[in-house]
């Protein structure tokens, strides 16, 4: 895995195979050579499970390996995780995957029931289970080896639809304890979840960038994780829609705690869109 000074990654395989250090049990695993251009140092980058993650890839998801490998050769946004695990993620520069740190513990779970993550992945593509389609890890020199997974952004988009512009993030447990989410402090330099601009809490909209060019008030509003206590609303689906999804998150559910798995939640990306309104001529009402 070569990087390049303007930030791109480019494979190079040594093509052995190695035992899984997470596993006892024989395990086919690609390993790699990682190294900046320019140095002569080499990191080894471990591939987990690598013909596994492809079929789940291929026919879970439908993204083929050249272009999943084109989406990984630059990331962009770093930052923590807002959870209490403050795992660090990256994003690709396409915004189709996410790339996730791990502990070796977690990586242990994932690996151990990888063998039923993919059969059923594959026989229910609606799952609303998180997609994983990639784990690896490398071995650095200072801290060690890091293990990561990447998974795919389902805001990101597919070859089938463009990606998604998310005004709102929920992310529901259906649990009313300390499930609010935490507003940026006053002063702090944050993101617009709708123009995407960055600005300061509690500065005045006369300054530069302090208004908000989708929002007809031209108020900004910070992007932020909200949880059970902020849905101040109700989510409205037709009944074919509601009960398949239903059944769908009992199945999912079930998966789960046959895995002995329990803390989960699930996401949900709103869109706000602006409706004109036509009232009759002269009547004054919108």
């Amino acid at each position: 895995l070569l990087q390049t000074k303007s930030g791109e990654f480019h494979l190079q395989q040594t093509n052995s195979t190695t035992q899984s250090d997470t596993q006892r049990t024989a395990s086919k695993s690609s390993r790699w050579n990682c190294c900046s251009c320019g140095s002569n140092d080499v990191v080894p980058f471990i591939d987990y499970f690598p013909d596994k993650f492809e079929d789940i890839r291929l026919r879970g998801s439908n993204i083929q390996t050249s272009d999943y490998v084109k989406s990984l050769r630059k990331t962009t946004k770093e930052r923590f995780s807002e959870g209490a695990s403050g795992a660090f993620l990256f994003f690709s520069a396409d915004q189709k995957y996410i790339i996730k740190s791990m502990t070796k513990e977690e990586c242990q779970v994932l690996l151990r029931i990888l063998p039923s993550y993919h059969e059923y992945v594959i026989a229910h593509p609606t799952t609303f289970l998180t997609k994983y389609v990639g784990c690896h890890s490398v071995s650095l020199q200072y801290t060690g080896k890091v293990y990561f997974c990447v998974m795919k952004n389902i805001f990101g988009g597919d070859s089938n639809a463009p990606a998604k512009k998310i005004h709102e993030t929920y992310d529901l447990k259906g649990s009313w304890v300390n499930r609010a989410g935490a507003l940026p402090s006053n002063k702090a330099f944050t993101e617009c979840r709708f123009c995407g601009q960055w600005y300061r809490v509690g500065g005045r909209q006369s300054l530069p960038g302090q208004t908000c060019s989708v929002r007809p008030n031209g108020q900004h509003r910070p992007r932020v994780i909200l949880k059970d206590l902020d849905v101040n609303w109700r989510f409205e689906l037709d009944e074919e829609t509601g009960e398949a999804l239903h059944q769908q998150l009992c199945m999912d559910s079930n998966f789960l705690c046959s895995h002995e798995i329990m803390d989960y939640s699930l996401l949900i990306g709103v869109e706000r869109r602006r409706i004109a309104l036509h009232g009759s001529s002269g009547s004054g009402s919108g």
